[in-house]
C-alpha cells in the first residue's frame, strides 16, 4: 500500500520523453495522457462558477462505479471529518430561494465551449482504466476548495453505500479482500465503467447534486460529521420518545439511536446490579443483631436554640469517616439510649397480591390483616393471609381517590379524593360515617394520631381535624401543593412540591423550623420523637433532627430514582424506590445493608 501511495503522489510528474511541441500528448502513454488532461482541466476548471465546478466534480465521482475506488477515496477524504472542515460547513447557508435562482439560470451559467470540454472529459473518463480514474480524481481534488471537498466526501459516502447494498454477501467478503490488494485496484485490463451512458447524460444537474450531497441542503446533519462518541453523547441527552423519532432521520441516525439505547439499558442494568449486590452482600450483617446504644441528639436551651461547642474540629479523611457523630460537629449534644436492630436483613418471602400495573393505584397498610387499595373512585380491601379481595366496596366519592389511611384497630377507613373531600368509612358495613369538607384542592396526603387527623391538599394548606366530630381545628399554609404530612403528639410536619419541609407546633400553631436541602418534590416523611426522614424525587432520603430549631442535615441516603416511601425502625432506614426495590440502610453510618426486590431471592 505504501508503494501504491507513492506512485499516486508522483504520477503527475512522469511524462513521455518522446513528446514535442507539435505533439504535446503521446496517445499511447498513460502518464502523458493524464498530464495533458489535467493541464486542460486546469485551464477552465478554476475559472467557472462554483455550481459548475460542483456539477463536474459530482459527475466524475458518479463514474467511480467500482467498490475498490470508492473505498479508497472514502478513506482518502476522512480528513474532511475534522473540526476545521465541520466548522467550515456550519458557515455555509443555502436557502430554498437561492436554489431556485441557481436552477432557473443553470443553462446561462455554463459557457457552451466549457460545457463541451466538460462532456468530452467525462466521456474520456468513463472509458478510462481504474488506474487513470484514480489518478485523475486525486489531481482534480487538489484543485477543489474546502466546500467542494465536503461535497465530494458526502457523494463518495452515498455512492459507496449504494454500491455496497447492490452486491451479495459472498461478493462483499471478496470485495473486502480485493480492496486491500493494490494490483486489483490498478488493473489495466479491468473496465468497470457502466455501459449505456451517452455523453449528453454524463453531466449531472442540480437535483442530482442535492440528492447525493448533504452539503447543498438547507439543514446541516452535524451529527453525521461528529466523532461517534460525541454523537452518541448528544443523542443520549434525549428522552426515549424523541430518541425513537431520531431513528427515522437516516440510517446513520438509526444506528446511533440503537447504540444509545443499548448503552442506556446497559448502564441502568449495571447500576441496578451494583445496588443489588451492595445490599445482598450480607457478610458482617447479622439478621439477629440487637443492641442498645447511646445516640447523640442536639442539646438546646429553653428557648429552643442549640448550644455550640468551641474549638472542636473533626478531620474527615474518607467518606466512610462520616457518621451520625461527626454530623454534630461544633454542636453540644446529649446522649439518648436507643435500640438498634438489623430488621428485615434476613431471608424473606414474597406474596403477590396483584400483578397488574396501575399507575392510579393508591394503597395503605397499617400492619394488620388488611390492605386498603383504591383505583380511580373504587376502594377495596384485600385480605393478606388469603390473598383475596374482601367482598365489600366503598363508594361515594365523585372524583378519583388520591390517598388512604386504614385504621384497622378502630374499625374505620379514611379516604381523600379529587373531589376535595375526606370520607370516613365503617369497615364492617362499608357505609360512609363522616365527611370532612374544607379543602379547595385535591387531597394528597393524610396522617392520624389518636383523635387528630392531619390532611394536605393541592390548595397549599395543611388542616388538622377532630375525627370524632369532623371539625377543622387548625390550618397551616405553604406556598406550594402539599405532598406529605405527619402528626405526632407535639408536632406537625408537612412537605411540598418545592422541596421544603416545615415543622409546626401542634398546640401553639407556630412554625418551628423550615428544612431545605432537597432539589425535588418531597413525597414522603417519617417522624419519631428525635428524628425526621424526608424522601424526595431527587432520589435522596435526608435525616434531620426533631429537637428544637436544629436545621442541619444529619445523614443522606442516595437512591437511583425517586423515593416513594420511607420509614425509621430501630435505627434502620427502610425506603421504597421507584426502581421497584426496598432498601435498608444503617441510620448511624449510611451503609446499605439490604436490597429487596420482588423478582429476587430472599437469601
Amino acid at each position: 500500500m505504501e508503494n501504491l501511495k507513492s506512485s499516486l503522489k508522483n504520477a503527475p510528474y512522469f511524462c513521455c520523453e518522446k513528446r514535442n511541441d507539435s505533439e504535446p500528448m503521446c496517445p499511447r502513454n498513460e502518464m502523458c495522457i493524464l498530464a495533458w488532461k489535467i493541464f486542460c482541466t486546469k485551464e477552465w476548471f478554476q475559472r467557472i462558477s462554483e455550481i459548475s465546478q460542483k456539477s463536474f466534480l459530482v459527475s466524475i465521482l458518479k463514474q467511480l462505479n467500482s467498490l475498490h475506488l470508492l473505498s479508497y477515496f472514502q478513506n482518502l477524504l476522512q480528513t474532511t471529518q475534522g473540526k476545521d472542515f465541520i466548522y467550515h460547513r456550519s458557515r455555509i447557508h443555502v436557502s430554498k430561494k437561492e436554489g431556485k435562482i441557481v436552477k432557473s439560470s443553470w443553462n446561462q451559467m455554463l459557457n457552451k465551449t466549457v460545457e463541451q470540454k466538460m462532456r468530452e472529459t467525462l466521456n474520456w473518463f468513463g472509458n478510462s482504466t481504474p488506474w487513470m480514474k484514480a489518478n485523475y480524481t486525486i489531481l482534480l481534488l487538489q484543485m477543489c476548495s474546502p466546500r467542494l471537498l465536503l461535497t465530494a466526501a458526502d457523494v463518495i459516502r452515498v455512492l459507496f453505500q449504494r454500491e455496497w447494498d447492490n452486491i451479495s454477501e459472498g461478493q462483499r467478503k471478496c470485495s473486502l479482500q480485493c480492496i486491500s490488494e493494490t494490483n486489483r485496484l490498478f488493473s489495466g485490463n479491468a473496465d468497470l465503467s457502466k455501459a449505456g451512458c451517452a455523453p449528453s447524460d454524463l453531466l449531472v444537474d442540480l437535483d442530482v447534486i442535492r440528492d447525493l450531497s448533504s452539503g447543498a441542503s438547507q439543514f446541516r446533519d452535524f451529527i453525521r460529521h461528529l466523532p461517534i462518541h460525541l454523537s452518541k453523547y448528544i443523542l443520549s441527552m434525549l428522552d426515549k420518545h424523541t430518541l425513537n423519532k431520531c431513528a427515522f432521520v437516516s440510517q446513520h441516525w438509526a444506528a446511533l439511536a440503537q447504540q444509545v439505547k443499548i448503552d442506556l439499558l446497559t448502564h441502568i442494568f449495571i447500576q441496578d446490579q451494583i445496588a443489588f449486590l451492595q445490599g445482598s452482600y450480607t457478610r458482617g450483617v447479622d439478621p439477629s443483631y440487637a443492641s442498645k446504644l447511646l445516640i447523640p441528639v442536639p442539646k438546646v436551651t429553653d428557648d429552643g436554640k442549640r448550644v455550640r461547642v468551641k474549638n472542636q474540629k473533626w478531620k474527615l479523611r474518607m467518606k466512610s469517616d462520616y457518621n451520625l457523630w461527626t454530623a454534630y460537629q461544633n454542636q453540644e449534644t446529649q446522649q439518648i439510649q436507643m435500640e438498634e436492630r438489623n430488621v428485615f436483613c434476613g431471608p424473606y418471602n414474597i406474596r403477590i397480591l396483584s400483578d397488574t400495573w396501575d399507575r392510579d393505584r393508591v394503597i395503605h397498610y397499617s400492619g394488620g390483616d388488611l390492605v386498603a387499595v383504591s383505583s380511580n373512585r373504587k376502594i377495596r380491601l384485600v385480605d393478606i393471609l388469603r390473598a383475596q379481595e374482601v367482598p365489600m366496596q366503598f363508594r361515594g366519592h365523585t372524583g378519583s381517590v388520591r390517598t388512604l389511611f386504614l385504621c384497622e384497630d378502630e374499625n374505620f377507613l379514611l379516604s381523600g379524593s379529587y373531589d376535595m373531600s375526606i370520607r370516613c368509612w365503617d369497615l364492617k358495613s362499608g357505609a360512609c360515617i363522616r365527611i370532612f369538607n374544607g379543602h379547595r384542592g385535591t387531597i394528597t396526603c393524610m396522617d392520624l394520631c389518636k383523635n387528630r387527623l392531619v390532611s394536605g391538599a393541592r390548595d397549599c394548606q395543611v388542616k388538622v381535624w377532630d375525627v370524632e366530630i369532623g371539625k377543622c381545628l387548625k390550618t397551616f399554609k405553604h406556598k406550594d401543593a402539599i405532598l406529605a404530612t405527619r402528626i405526632s403528639d407535639t408536632y406537625i410536619v408537612s412537605s411540598c412540591e418545592r422541596g421544603s419541609v416545615k415543622v409546626w407546633h401542634l398546640l401553639t400553631s407556630q412554625l418551628v423550623k423550615t428544612l431545605n436541602g432537597h432539589e425535588g418534590a418531597v413525597k414522603c416523611l417519617c417522624v419519631d420523637q428525635w428524628h425526621l426522614l424526608s424522601g424526595s424525587a431527587d432520589g435522596l432520603v435526608i435525616a434531620w433532627s426533631m429537637v428544637g430549631k436544629y436545621e442541619r442535615c444529619l445523614m443522606a441516603f442516595k437512591h437511583p430514582r425517586e423515593v416513594l416511601h420511607v420509614a425509621l425502625l430501630f435505627l434502620r432506614v427502610i425506603s421504597a424506590c421507584a426502581d421497584g426495590k426496598i432498601r435498608i440502610y444503617n441510620f448511624l453510618n449510611g451503609n446499605c445493608l439490604k436490597v429487596m426486590k420482588a423478582n429476587g431471592r430472599g437469601c
